[in-house]
């Protein structure tokens, strides 16, 4: 039998990442010996899920004098202080779970001897619902060893993985976050705007969610460029003039945000090669809030001031 399958492994944390990870890992042929949580119920009810013969502890240092690798999967705040409070040795290797925090959090777990990493599935968990993994990027960092062994791990899950540096963690959680977190709030706007016409909240949830999907696997397969459409992808400055007076005058605090987010479009177009620099100086003015004048309605020439 494959001797990585005999190591034991343990969970500090009993939340939606940890029982996705251990669900999986148990459905891989894992060992998961043991679970702890603040509450005793939630270590008991994940322990109860997994096939393997997990017990729940009353306190982190169980799990670490069960298991040879364990994961801390607390709130990024809670990660340093909880790994100082457990005795660890030269056997055990630790690994978080945060997208922002590098293992350098997990020093006195290197004081003592251990190994230390961090992985962190580069998706979204839904509270409440155990999610697979399946496809979904996992990035590593720390020593060379346990990155070894947690590469085993993702690839059991069906996972691809990158490799990051220390310094590279915090740059690469922004990227999740605007690209999940943002997208979520943007969303949200979105269907207020629908909501203000009047239309039912399960329409208008329809319809955005269909959007975002059919958006999604555009970036999926063709890349972000490729996918982009719209009025900056037109040069299409009468419409973003349009906009930003219907915002001014309808949804105010919407403005910054169309702004910031268009003024990030706005080269992406054309590198597309779907505008020329004139186009794209011009947007950019419009989109900073300065004057310009653009086409509107029959052809006239009006010049604008949209307020801030």
């Amino acid at each position: 039998m494959d001797s990585r399958r005999q190591q034991t492994i343990g969970f500090i944390g009993a939340g939606t990442v940890a029982t996705v990870l251990a669900v999986g890992l148990a459905g891989c042929g894992r060992r998961v010996a043991a679970v702890s949580s603040r509450s005793m119920s939630s270590a008991r009810g994940l322990a109860e899920r997994l096939d393997s013969a997990a017990v729940a502890c009353a306190g982190p240092q169980g799990v670490a004098d069960a298991c040879d690798l364990v994961f801390i999967t607390t709130p990024d705040d809670a990660i340093e202080e909880t790994a100082a409070r457990v005795r660890w040795s030269a056997r055990h290797s630790v690994v978080h779970c945060s997208g922002a925090l590098s293992s350098d959090v997990l020093a006195s777990v290197r004081k003592s001897g251990g190994g230390v990493a961090s992985f962190h599935p580069f998706q979204t968990f839904a509270p409440g619902r155990v999610d697979t993994l399946d496809g979904a990027t996992i990035a590593l960092e720390g020593d060379r060893a346990v990155l070894m062994t947690l590469r085993g791990l993702a690839s059991d899950l069906g996972c691809p993985t990158v490799t990051l540096r220390p310094e590279q963690k915090l740059l690469y959680h922004i990227s999740g976050v605007l690209a999940c977190n943002y997208v979520v709030a943007l969303a949200n706007a979105a269907g207020e705007l629908w909501r203000g016409l009047g239309i039912p909240e399960e329409k208008a949830a329809k319809a955005l969610g269909t959007l975002l999907k059919r958006t999604a696997g555009n970036v999926d397969r063709d890349g972000a460029a490729a996918s982009l459409t719209g009025p900056i992808a037109r040069g299409d400055a009468g419409t973003v003039v349009r906009h930003l007076d219907e915002l001014a005058r309808r949804a105010p605090a919407l403005l910054a945000a169309y702004r910031g987010v268009g003024l990030l479009t706005v080269p992406l177009a054309q590198s597309k090669g779907d505008i020329d620099s004139e186009t794209a100086q011009e947007l950019r003015r419009l989109l900073a809030g300065d004057t310009i004048e653009a086409e509107i309605g029959d052809g006239a020439r009006v010049p604008r001031e949209v307020p801030v």
